[in-house]
């Protein structure tokens, strides 16, 4: 899952032609209610909080 507190991941997106469309702010923290396994901190210790939206480059 990509994340704001997943910098690598965005990258991995990117480099394969999807551009960030959108971002759902709170996503990862409503996500974390429901599922508390879902980790407090992401990559290089970045909290995640919201989840953006990939999508191909036409």
């Amino acid at each position: 899952m990509a994340t704001d507190g997943s910098p690598d991941a965005l990258r991995f997106h990117q480099r394969r032609g999807l551009r960030i469309v959108g971002v759902a702010p709170g996503a990862v923290d409503a996500a974390r209610r429901l599922e508390p396994s879902v980790p407090g901190t992401g990559d290089h210790g970045v909290p995640p909080h919201a989840g953006p939206t990939p999508e191909p480059v036409p």
